[in-house]
């Protein structure tokens, strides 16, 4: 599917390469030669024509392509968090995108732990530090009374 992107993503970086080849060439030895300026245009004109062709072909492909569905997790258990929250045993769904997804197994297969572990964490982790925000701005909400 991609190859033929692929080559053309390089035939345009070979161009663009040439292209600076010849511009610092000419730049260095400050000739003025009608025929390499042509030259110097053709290949700017097909370095653009390639970039715009590989971006709008990217483009394209990957509207063709469906979307990563998104990834549910279920918590059975609310573990005890690093600030203290404890609960009741109680199941939540969480959605994640492809990306996120992907990032979170990665780390739950580097730390040894489940995917539901981690997420619990990362909500217990968020609801500490919003508490202990609200806490440090709430005496300064009665002060100005």
């Amino acid at each position: 599917g991609g190859e033929p992107l692929r080559a053309l993503l390089w035939t345009t970086l070979a161009l663009a390469g040439i292209l600076a080849l010849l511009v610092s060439g000419v730049i260095l030895s400050g000739d003025d030669g009608d025929g390499l300026w042509r030259v110097i245009g053709i290949v700017a004109i097909l370095d653009v024509l390639g970039t715009v062709v590989v971006i709008a072909l990217g483009v394209v492909a990957r509207i063709g392509q469906p979307a990563p569905a998104p990834t549910t997790l279920t918590a059975p258990t609310a573990p005890t968090g690093p600030a203290g929250f404890s609960g009741s045993a109680m199941s939540t769904g969480v959605s994640l995108s492809g990306p996120l997804a992907a990032a979170l197994d990665l780390r739950a297969a580097r730390s040894g732990r489940t995917r539901d572990d981690l997420v619990a964490e990362a909500v217990a982790r968020y609801l500490a530090t919003e508490a202990a925000g609200a806490a440090e701005t709430e005496p300064q909400a009665q002060s100005g009374m």
